[in-house]
């Protein structure tokens, strides 16, 4: 009888080994999902929004005096409040008021300045119009609520006037401005820290600070 050759499972009782080729990239079991991080397209850089509100702030500090000047020669203030000069209860609410429409106007492009900063898109008039109403309206508030009281005798309540009134109104103007950024741009509360610091601490130092330095080395003299 001839002998047949065994088949490798009747001889081992297990069923052949194979080798497989090895996974590479290409194959199946070498694949792997590449991990790639999404670009923060709408998260301008911190230091283009602060570099952005100094400019508005500087643009602002000569903007505010000429238009003050130039709105009350137009309507000849001048002439009319220096006779009631010995009234003060009645005259400083009534010129910080009739002031506020310089404010008005210097807001309103100041925050088209700082609307520089945001790539993203969103109405521009809104923005400006609603961030100077803000601000006028708290400017006013603040300010009238000081005034009134006959409390600024010193340099030093002058200083703290400076510090409320821009403390309050660029927090009023910056909350205007964050219900339009939260919709366009990520993390939008940072914008209202930097603008808040930023507008608060230059009108502190400079306006501030500096002119009450000023005025007292013009007392020493």
């Amino acid at each position: 009888m001839s002998e047949e050759p065994q088949s490798a499972i009747s001889a081992t009782a297990q069923p052949p080994i194979t080798s497989e080729p090895l996974a590479t990239a290409n194959s199946v079991q070498g694949y792997h999902v590449p991990i790639t991080s999404m670009a923060d397209h709408n998260q301008p850089s911190r230091w283009r929004w602060f570099g952005i509100n100094c400019l508005a702030f500087v643009i602002s500090g000569i903007l505010y005096p000429i238009l003050t000047i130039t709105f009350l020669f137009a309507i000849g203030s001048i002439n009319v409040q220096l006779p009631l000069i010995d009234n003060q209860r009645a005259l400083k609410p009534n010129l910080f008021v009739l002031l506020s429409i310089p404010v008005f106007i210097t807001i309103y492009i100041a925050s088209l300045i700082q609307r520089a900063a945001i790539n993203e898109d969103f109405k521009r008039w809104a923005w400006s119009l609603n961030s100077a109403t803000a601000g006028t309206l708290t400017f006013i508030t603040v300010g009238y609520q000081i005034i009134s009281r006959d409390s600024i005798s010193t340099l030093s309540s002058y200083l703290w006037l400076i510090f409320f009134i821009f403390g309050f109104t660029s927090s009023a103007i910056s909350w205007v401005q964050w219900r339009e950024l939260r919709h366009v741009v990520d993390n939008a509360w940072q914008w209202v820290l930097i603008t808040i610091i930023t507008w608060t601490g230059l009108g502190t130092l400079i306006l501030g600070a500096g002119i009450s330095y000023g005025l007292q080395a013009l007392i020493r003299r």
